[in-house]
């Protein structure tokens, strides 16, 4: 098994539940979360946050969300899924969830970190 799938696991992530989605296939699995790691979205979202775009900002975060879902990346979701909530509806408290962005960006960072290491 390449080392990257065992840290992931060992970051909390739930790699069987995701590879069971991926019908056990490990090689499709690596190569969603390599595409993972350069998503724009994150970038998108974290310039809608910055110019007080909340709609915008709500739809990058709920379709992160999903995805985030299906890879399994638990500790990215229970960040996304914070987000997507505080974005919900009018009125968002923008400041707010410019915090939150910098407690997601760092779990994406360390998701990437994990990704970049070698099999």
């Amino acid at each position: 098994m390449d080392g990257r799938i065992e840290a992931l696991r060992e970051w909390g992530c739930s790699v069987d539940r995701a590879l069971k989605r991926m019908l056990g296939d490990e090689a499709m699995y690596l190569e969603f979360l390599m595409e993972f790691t350069n998503e724009p979205a994150f970038d998108m979202l974290s310039v809608a946050i910055k110019e007080g775009k909340q709609k915008e900002a709500f739809e990058n975060a709920h379709m992160l969300k999903g995805v985030i879902a299906n890879l399994g990346l638990d500790p990215l979701y229970g960040e996304m899924y914070d987000i997507t909530e505080a974005l919900r509806g009018e009125g968002a408290d923008m400041e707010a969830v410019r915090e939150k962005y910098e407690e997601v960006a760092a779990a994406y960072a360390n998701y990437v970190r994990i990704m970049g290491e070698s099999a």
